[in-house]
């Protein structure tokens, strides 16, 4: 078993939103570093999960969860052998 911490910054997002990815990465076996105070300015929501997957797994259900809620986010996703990250941004324009 590995110990991930996952971050998720959910892009042109409100506090409805990150409640609602709260919802949606709780499903899929995460639980929040923090108790999560909706307010007009959320901060990216952290999560911890404890499993056998791979980085790259719980990267993949953490976009999972993301994707659900907006579709421009970034997720991170550490554990002491390194860090994966994914990025769905918007184009510039």
């Amino acid at each position: 078993m590995y110990n991930f911490i996952t971050r998720v910054d959910l892009h042109q997002s409100g506090p409805e939103d990150y409640i609602e990815l709260n919802r949606q990465m709780a499903e899929k076996g995460f639980s929040p570093t923090l108790a999560f105070e909706p307010c007009a300015d959320p901060d990216p929501a952290e999560y911890r999960l404890s499993s056998a997957l791979t980085r790259s797994q719980v990267l993949d259900l953490a976009a999972q969860a993301a994707a659900s809620v907006k579709p421009h986010y970034m997720v991170r996703v550490a554990n002491p052998h390194g860090v994966a990250l994914l990025v769905r941004l918007p184009p510039s324009s």
